[in-house]
């Protein structure tokens, strides 16, 4: 070539180089140049990046006017191409090239296809260095073979000097502005805080500068990975694939993920190349939908560690510019730092954000007490935050499960599964739960999955059957105990995201002691509602009325427990049947009476047949019968089947209550649903079957003597009559002036409200005072609650008195109803009063002065209505010179005092008394009373008995035991009395004690004359009407005057006395 030519194409090549703006235009613009000189049909540059090589190729068409091939500045790696070994060749001189050779790979290697196309033959091949470096390559195509030679090297070699400037000067221009924008970057970069930030920076600073179309970042949490961000536009959101990507966490093994972090960083990918290692990857086919055919993967990395990477996608591989991978790993470092700070204050913001959920949830979880409470915070609170479609909550006893709550729409609820699963408990083994209760924490699971394990399962069918797929288990523990599940179904994917991992483990707890609360406060409630129904129960049976409507109240009172529809009761003594009662029910809570007419009519059947129908006769134990069971049973017994078809009852519940004496009552239950009956009516019925048997027991005991007593009902009115005159303060018995004092005390005081305090020497009948004076008073129809102020230490005086609440101390299980309490509207009786510790006698005369107790432990102060009755055998008045007793509380209890005589201040009435407990101990030993000898009678008005009444009943008890046929003689000498005590002079002194049939009738006679003079006089002289004498007398007037005639009795006497 001439050295002009030369210089032309040379200053060419330099025009065409600097006429070239862009990377893109220069393969173009230095083939048009060098086609004059040089027969070049084509033209490749390449500008090395590190282990990549960017291409730039350019052919000369037939029109002979020079174009760039249409796929610009894609990116290739080194190794996979036909310049590797040019590019690892410290040495290298220019060469020409056999271009159609298959082992220089421009055939297999995707940017040099145009060759082949071409019918290129010959190339000739420098290497670009600018200041000692390879910066690329420059090659020249020629169609034909021969068309180059080795004189032509110098001339290429110049040339590419100017090119490798013009690829440096480009780099440079470039190096300098993306380190401005770099800088400028790193301040946008610092500003970033969320999401929000970031898509700003992202459209405004780096994607002017990098032209990609597409960004992802993808972050990875422990063994899963999620889509973090993307720049989509709307177009893309569009496609169904986006919401998938974005709403899911993915599990990381054998993802394109743990691919993606063992390939070079950055990591230069095609689509296709992606689809065909992971086909079927829904981010790649929505990459591939959306027109995103090239990418480069960058690592994000906090401390040497990588949590994340970002995907920059590209429409065209041109978009991919080598020159820029430190751009890219720069910008990368950046945005690892950004994204790792958003991360950072997403947790700060969402711990605070669980803090204050957790916090609201706790506090509304404080408020719940029954199953509407948890239903409301189920609804008002959990649900917003978890957007489950149903929640069952379900309770563990022993080795079942059973449906505690649930939260089931109308039509879950309307569903016969739904039904038979909340009626009844079932067993864990053979169920889903034995595997849901293996997980220590919030379980995801699926369904169909378990299906797979337990076909026909009625749990896992309802859910199927009701579009309910996928589950979450929460278990619940309290106290260190699994008392059961939670269970969050869900129409689609259940999620288990960090966030919602952590409510799940927060409603463990919380949840758990909700659910325990319910739970007891349902047991306590219970409880008291069974022992109110128990109660109730006692109250209608023990009515003064027929079976009939005793048993229709039985009914009214078991409905809210048991399903009813038809009951029987049947009362057997032994084998034999003494009752048998049938109700049906005609509507709400009403109920007819079927006789045994009216049962042979429904059943079409005469008496005689009726009768001679097999029926149930084993009725000693309880049963349950639930559809097919009770067919199968009716099979056996006529009477119940046709029963039961005519009444379409489809369950039966029987339930015996044995009682004494061989008796049974027993109970038959039916109704028209199909598995009403369950082990929890089972369970009720025994809880109230003991207070049923002692009642029904002494009712029909009572209902026995009623029958047997009817018979001497004449007779016995008599005699009640002559008892009651006798015996007139409870069994207080003698004529002596001392006591008659006492008995018209007794009489003044009782119909009042006043405080009395009995004293008297132990054995003097404080207690018979005490009872006589209640019995008296117009709180007779209340009780007389005793406390015996010496029998009960210290530490417990104060419970039994007030009472307690359940808790207050050690030991106190359950609340304690005090004795002050119990004696509300009655009387009060405190024995002993003298000896009560000095600090519960402040706590004493504080009730005394209120009316108001407070129990042990409680809170509030209860109003009683009492009276009080106190008795001591100490002297109270000294007790309190002595400090002992205080002398408030001495005088509040001080306003009428009744002093008892002892038995040796009234040795008259010493006969009466030991003749009566003769007689008495000698009837109940079986042996005939002969009377009392003389001398025995002389030893006991003799004696000084320190114990009084007590003592003389103790003797005559031991003499009628030791006596043998004869009359009772003391078998111990008695000590004398210091002294000499006149006998009664209206007794005899022979024998007449032995006598039951004049001398006692007649000292009878006498003291009942006495004790009729003293009312009449009272009365001032009225029989009848309120307060008269035989009301004082607690005796019909009848008989009073009917007395008074046989006495000798007139009321003209007692006026003049």
């Amino acid at each position: 070539m001439l050295n002009n030519q030369v210089l032309q194409v040379t200053n060419a090549v330099h025009k065409a180089v600097e006429a070239a703006e862009r990377k893109n235009e220069l393969a173009g613009r230095v083939l048009a140049a060098l086609q004059p000189a040089l027969e070049v049909a084509a033209i490749v540059i390449t500008l090395i990046e590190g282990n990549y090589f960017q291409l730039f190729q350019a052919i000369l068409p037939s029109d002979g006017k020079a174009r760039p091939i249409e796929k610009q500045g894609d990116i290739f790696p080194i190794s996979l191409s036909p310049y590797a070994l040019l590019s690892c060749a410290a040495e290298y001189s220019t060469q020409i090239r056999k271009v159609n050779s298959s082992d220089l790979g421009y055939r297999d290697f995707a940017g040099t296809h145009f060759v082949q196309a071409a019918g290129l033959e010959e190339s000739m091949l420098t290497l670009l260095r600018y200041r000692g470096q390879i910066v690329g390559h420059l090659e020249v195509f020629s169609k034909k073979s021969g068309t180059f030679s080795a004189g032509q090297f110098p001339l290429l070699e110049m040339l590419a000097q100017p090119i490798a400037a013009a690829l440096a000067y480009t780099q440079i221009r470039e190096g300098l502005a993306e380190k401005a924008t770099l800088l400028s970057l790193s301040g946008d970069m610092a500003t970033i805080r969320d999401k929000d930030d970031l898509y700003r920076v992202m459209m405004e600073k780096i994607r002017p500068l990098i032209d990609f179309n597409d960004a992802v970042v993808v972050i990875f949490e422990k063994d899963t990975y999620n889509y973090f961000f993307n720049l989509a536009p709307a177009e893309r959101r569009a496609n169904p694939f986006y919401d998938l990507l974005a709403r899911k966490t993915f599990p990381f093994k054998n993802s394109p993920f743990e691919f993606f972090i063992q390939q070079d960083n950055p990591f230069f990918l095609t689509t296709e190349q992606m689809l065909q290692r992971f086909p079927g990857y829904p981010g790649f086919i929505f990459m591939q939908q959306t027109g995103l055919h090239y990418s480069v993967k960058l690592n994000l990395l906090h401390g040497g560690e990588i949590f994340g990477l970002i995907l920059l996608h590209f429409n065209q591989a041109s978009q991919i510019q080598p020159a820029k991978i430190p751009l890219y790993q720069a910008f990368t470092d950046q945005l690892a730092v950004a994204v790792y700070n958003i991360l950072a204050n997403r947790d700060i913001l969402e711990r605070e954000q669980e803090r204050t959920i957790l916090l609201s949830l706790s506090e509304a979880m404080t408020t719940i007490r029954d199953k509407d409470d948890l239903y409301r915070v189920m609804m008002e609170k959990i649900r917003p935050l978890i957007d489950f479609d149903d929640a069952v909550v379900v309770i563990l006893r022993e080795k079942a499960y059973s449906y505690f709550f649930n939260l089931a729409s109308t039509e879950r609820q309307a569903h016969p599964l739904f039904k038979k699963l909340t009626r009844q408990s079932f067993p864990i083994q053979g169920s889903p739960f034995e595997v849901l209760l293996e997980q220590e924490g919030p379980f995801p699971w699926s369904a169909q999955e378990l299906l797979k394990s337990y076909q026909g399962n009625d749990d896992l069918t309802l859910m199927q059957q009701t579009g309910l797929q996928n589950s979450v288990n929460v278990p619940l523990v309290y106290g260190g105990q699994r008392i059961g599940l939670v269970l969050f179904h869900f129409h689609g994917k259940a999620s288990l995201h960090p966030a919602l991992l952590n409510l799940y483990k927060a409603l463990t707890g919380q949840l758990a002691v909700a659910v325990s609360n319910i739970l007891a406060n349902e047991e306590i409630a219970s409880r008291e509602g069974e022992k109110s129904l128990q109660i109730t129960l006692t109250n209608v049976l023990t009515r003064e009325e027929a079976w009939e409507k005793k048993w229709w109240k039985v009914i009214q009172l078991l409905e809210p427990y048991l399903p009813l529809d038809y009951v029987v009761f049947r009362l057997k003594e032994g084998e034999q049947l003494k009752g048998d009662y049938t109700f049906y029910r005609t509507g709400f809570e009403e109920y007819q009476l079927l006789d045994p007419a009216h049962q042979q009519h429904l059943c079409g059947l005469s008496a005689e047949k009726y009768d001679k129908l097999p029926r149930e006769q084993t009725l000693r134990e309880a049963m349950i019968l639930n559809g097919e069971d009770l067919v199968r049973w009716g099979h056996q017994y006529t009477v119940e089947r046709l029963t039961a078809q005519h009444f379409q009852l489809q369950s039966h519940f029987r339930f015996p209550l044995l009682l004494s004496r061989d008796n049974a009552l027993v109970f038959s239950f039916y109704s028209k649903q199909v598995d009403a009956y369950q082990a929890e009516h089972l369970a009720f019925m025994s809880r109230i079957a003991y207070s049923l048997s002692l009642t029904l027991d002494k009712l029909l005991a009572y209902e026995e003597v009623k029958k047997l007593s009817e018979q001497l009902k004449q007779e016995k009115s008599y005699l009640m009559e002559e008892v009651k005159t006798t015996y007139n303060f409870e069994q207080l018995i003698g004529t002596s002036t001392l006591l008659q004092r006492v008995f018209h005390s007794v009489a003044n005081v009782a119909p009042t409200d006043t405080t009395v305090l009995i004293q008297g020497e132990t054995g003097t009948g404080k207690e018979l005072i005490a009872r006589a004076i209640h019995h008296q008073s117009p709180r007779r129809e209340r009780p007389l609650i005793k406390v015996n102020c010496a029998a009960l230490p210290a530490q417990l005086i104060e419970s039994e008195f007030f009472g307690h609440e359940k808790g207050a101390f050690t030991g106190a299980v359950e609340r304690r109803i005090g004795k002050f309490e119990m004696a509300n509207q009655g009387t009060i009786f405190l024995d002993e009063i003298g000896e009560l510790a000095l600090e519960l006698q402040a706590k004493l005369l504080r009730v005394l002065q209120e009316k108001e107790i407070e129990r042990i432990g409680g809170k509030s102060t209860i109003p009683v209505d009492f009276r009080v009755i106190a008795a001591t055998n100490r002297d109270l008045a000294k007790a309190v010179l002595e400090g002992k007793f205080r002398s408030d509380l001495f005088y509040r209890l001080h306003i009428f005092p009744i002093q008892l005589p002892s038995l040796r201040e009234r040795n008259e009435d010493i006969p009466l008394l030991a003749t009566y407990f003769a007689q008495r101990f000698s009837k109940k030993m079986g042996r005939p009373f002969l009377g009392i000898t003389a001398n025995t009678l002389s030893e006991l008005l003799a004696y000084d008995w320190p114990g009084n009444i007590r003592e003389l009943e103790n003797v005559m008890e031991q003499s009628v035991i030791l006596s043998e046929q004869h009359p009772l003689e003391w078998s111990r000498p008695p000590a004398k009395r210091s002294s000499n005590i006149q006998l009664v002079t209206s007794l005899p002194n022979e024998q007449l004690l032995g006598q039951p049939d004049n001398g006692i009738k007649a000292q009878r006679e006498s003291w009942e004359k006495a004790q009729i003079m003293q009312a009449l006089q009272l009365a001032q002289g009225r029989i009848r009407g309120t307060e008269g004498a035989a009301e004082r007398l607690g005796i019909k007037a009848t008989t009073l005057e009917a007395k008074m005639k046989k006495l000798g009795i007139y009321k003209e006497h007692v006026l003049k006395s």
